[in-house]
């Protein structure tokens, strides 16, 4: 038998997807067993496992990450399967009604979405990601002289990193009837996995930080600074980690529906300790602060 990977934004029933899927991993490698997905997701037991996918257990908050990272979804699939968790397991029928209007829309909504693999290719030069979002937007005059213009940096600095794009397939060139040459995206949406060359992601995090201690300095109308303090215990860091994926896939689908001046915008998330850890009691509620800049 040979099924097809089965996608999880079909599936409005959580035992059917993960029956499904294991049925379709068995297809590929005969050998794969509950042992091994167990092991796979850090279950200690495979029985344990066998009743989350029948539906004898639930899946707790803890474990839906790991399902997460393990079935390798992107951001779209990875909010859509945490609400398909919710769902399923939801008992009031008004929870099941919102939950179910949430994965319609995200059903409905399929960008195309391009994984890039060669992140230390693609993430080498600063302007690469800023590029490829703007080389989307048509009513951007994508012309080597506008693009450095709205990126502050040289015309040269933008001519070597199209061309890098250009030869990571993620963009192309044609010339208009004057001879100018203007650039556009060949892909709608893209993402880089957190599996990507660390050293490259840690980099771009690391430029991406300066910019913000930078950007402080900026005039209040055009830039937004909010901090947040919470005590988290472990499982509040796992629902928290979550629920910031979850914020990122709800930004990625918004998109602009205004007209008028706008500008190109980074939205750097971080969930950082800023202390050692200490023993919390238990039914202890998580404690907030908010500090805004």
């Amino acid at each position: 038998m040979n099924l097809a990977q089965p996608e999880v934004t079909t599936f409005l029933d959580l035992k059917e997807y993960l029956v499904r899927y294991y049925e379709w991993r068995k297809t590929r490698d005969h050998k794969f067993s509950y042992a091994t997905w167990a092991g796979e997701l850090n279950i200690k037991s495979k029985s344990h496992l066998r009743f989350l996918v029948i539906g004898k257990r639930s899946l707790t908050e803890r474990l839906i990450p790991l399902f997460i990272d393990k079935l390798e979804f992107d951001k779209r699939e990875a909010r859509y399967f945490e609400l398909l968790v919710r769902y399923t397991q939801a008992h009031n029928l008004s929870a099941r009604e919102q939950i179910l209007e949430q994965l319609k829309k995200i059903a409905k909504k399929t960008p195309e979405l391009t994984r890039i693999h060669d992140a230390k290719t693609f993430l080498s030069s600063r302007f690469s990601a800023r590029l490829q979002i703007l080389l989307t937007q048509n009513c951007v005059e994508r012309s080597i002289p506008n693009l450095s213009k709205l990126l502050r940096t040289t015309p040269s600095e933008v001519r070597l990193c199209l061309e890098l794009l250009e030869r990571l397939g993620l963009a192309e060139k044609n010339e208009t009837s004057s001879g100018v040459l203007i650039w556009k995206s060949k892909v709608h949406t893209f993402d880089i996995p957190d599996s990507a060359d660390d050293e490259s992601l840690r980099l771009f995090h690391l430029r991406s930080l300066e910019e913000a201690v930078k950007a402080v300095e900026l005039p209040r109308q055009i830039r937004k600074f909010d901090s947040v303090f919470a005590i988290l215990s472990e499982t509040d860091y796992a629902r928290m980690t979550q629920e910031i994926s979850n914020v990122v896939n709800h930004f990625i689908q918004m998109g602009s529906s205004s007209s008028g001046h706008s500008r190109l915008y980074q939205i750097n998330l971080n969930l950082i300790p800023v202390s050692e850890p200490f023993h919390q009691s238990e039914n202890t509620q998580p404690r907030y602060s908010e500090v805004i800049l």
